[in-house]
């Protein structure tokens, strides 16, 4: 049998919840020992829509729901992309409710194709679980994730334009289980849009938010943390990430260089921007 060009594995997470972030990490592998190659798409959880083909098929099911996908299309000058050599990988996350609407409750098959030029790969299917709220919790999680600058049904927007404080009220109606899935991502908005900076930031901020890709994303965040600040916490996580996700080293490497997700998300979204001007005071009280 031949070695395929290019080898794909999606993560998920065992269970979902309507209506709320849907996080999937994305690995694409090359086992070819001879090549390399110089400029594959990369796959970033706030660049909509991704590189890869999802498709949600219902358990039992043959046909699902076909997601939307960015096609490798024609490009002018030189081609832009990750560098990826004989036997790397390379790891980036995909939040599957930019995507479309998430399906009733029940248990789902996740399919995936990452689509390149001129390879392509396909990922063994993974299952999940979808819950339901209820329609009071339905409705208020609905007006949270559209209460950014756009009124957009997004959470990538409510993260990325949406400088303000989350004040408690507006979790009103959202239950235990429900403020567990949304913890992450409300953690994330304080981290982007408080005063305390990168280099001061509770190292702690982060852990145990969540599994799957989740969890993955934040032992990333706290290597971030603790190299803004040199603490020596960072070599520990740095080999913990790499030997479970070897294709995160390229984030990891960011980190290092103090260009790491939540720095470049402060600095062009958040409390560290230099246009327009910031609030004053910022939201979340300070450090």
């Amino acid at each position: 049998m031949s070695t395929p060009d290019l080898e794909l594995r999606i993560d998920a997470s065992p269970r979902y919840r309507r209506g709320y972030p849907m996080l999937i990490a994305v690995t694409v592998g090359n086992p070819l020992p001879k090549r390399t190659y110089m400029a594959l798409p990369e796959i970033d959880r706030f660049v909509v829509p991704p590189p890869v083909e999802f498709t949600i098929v219902a358990a039992g099911a043959t046909d699902g729901d076909v997601l939307p996908c960015k096609g490798p299309g024609a490009h002018e000058g030189e081609p832009e992309g990750f560098r990826l050599g004989p036997g790397e990988s390379w790891t980036g996350l995909v939040d599957l409710s930019e995507l479309g609407p998430t399906p009733k409750a029940g248990g789902f098959v996740l399919h995936a194709r990452y689509v390149a030029r001129p390879v392509s790969a396909e990922a063994e299917p993974v299952s999940f679980e979808i819950d339901v709220p209820g329609d009071d919790e339905a409705a208020a999680v609905a007006r949270l994730r559209a209460s950014n600058l756009e009124d957009a049904p997004s959470w990538n927007t409510f993260l990325t334009n949406n400088f303000r404080e989350v004040e408690p009220v507006e979790l009103d109606g959202i239950p235990p289980e429900g403020r567990a899935a949304l913890a992450f991502t409300l953690a994330l908005h304080r981290a982007i849009y408080g005063a305390a900076g990168v280099d001061t930031l509770d190292l702690g901020c982060f852990r145990g938010l969540g599994d799957g890709a989740v969890a993955l994303e934040c032992e990333v965040l706290e290597h971030e943390l603790a190299a803004a600040r040199g603490d020596p916490s960072a070599a520990t996580l740095r080999a913990r990430v790499v030997g479970t996700w070897p294709g995160l080293a390229w984030r990891l490497a960011e980190n290092d260089a103090r260009e790491g997700l939540l720095t470049r998300l402060r600095q062009v979204h958040g409390a560290e921007r230099t246009f327009p001007a910031l609030p004053d005071p910022l939201p979340y009280g300070g450090p």
